[in-house]
C-alpha cells in the first residue's frame, strides 16, 4: 500500500485499489467461515498519507470494513502481543522486531506484557525507496543506508542490551 506513497505523497491509485481488492476477499474469506467481527487497523503508509483518510472511507464504503489508524507504539504493542503469543518466551524477556513496508517496530517484554516500545521510519519500502539505485545493492548505497538506520535508532539498541532479554523475535 504504501508503494510511493511515503513520505508525506498520497497512496497511489493502483496499490488502493490492490488493498481494496484484498480486503474484499478477506471479507468473504471471514463471512465464509462465519466471523462474528472484523477489526481492521491502519499502519504507517495510511497514518502520512495525505490521503488516507479517503482511503479509510473507500475500505468502509466499498468493503463495510471500519479501519482505523493506529499509531506506531500501538502497532508495536499489537505485535509484540501477536509474536510472544505465538512463540513461547517462558518467563524471560524478548525483544520483537517487525519490518514493515514503511515502518519497524521494536519492542522489549515478556508474555505478559511491552515494557519498551518504539516505531521507526524504517520499512523496507521506504528505504528501498530512498537508498536503492541498483540490483544488486550498490556499496555506497548499503553503506548510507546503515548510516541511516544507525541514525534513527540511536541509542535503543543499546538500551535494549542493557535491560537484558533471552530470546529475539523478528516478523514481516
Amino acid at each position: 500500500l504504501g508503494a510511493g506513497g511515503l513520505e508525506g505523497r498520497p497512496l497511489g491509485e493502483g496499490a488502493m485499489t490492490a488493498a481494496l481488492q484484498t480486503l474484499s476477499r478477506f471479507k468473504r474469506l471471514a463471512e465464509s467461515r462465519r466471523v462474528e467481527d472484523i477489526v481492521a487497523v491502519a499502519t504507517s503508509a495510511v497514518r502520512e498519507a495525505p490521503n488516507g483518510g479517503d482511503f479509510l472511507a473507500a475500505v468502509a464504503s466499498q468493503t463495510g470494513i471500519q479501519a482505523r489508524v493506529i499509531t506506531g507504539v500501538e502497532e508495536a504493542s499489537l505485535i509484540h502481543t501477536a509474536a510472544v503469543h505465538g512463540i513461547d518466551v517462558g518467563t524471560g524477556k524478548a525483544v520483537v522486531i517487525d519490518i514493515g513496508g514503511g515502518s519497524t517496530e521494536i519492542t522489549l517484554g515478556t508474555a505478559a506484557g511491552v515494557q519498551l516500545a518504539k516505531s521507526f521510519r524504517l520499512g523496507v519500502i521506504r528505504l528501498g525507496e530512498r537508498f536503492v539505485t541498483s540490483d544488486p545493492l550498490g556499496g555506497g548505497d548499503e553503506r548510507r543506508m546503515v548510516r541511516h538506520i544507525r541514525h534513527e535508532l540511536g541509542d535503543y539498541p543499546r538500551v535494549l542490551a542493557r535491560s537484558g532479554y533471552t530470546r529475539v523475535i523478528a516478523t514481516s
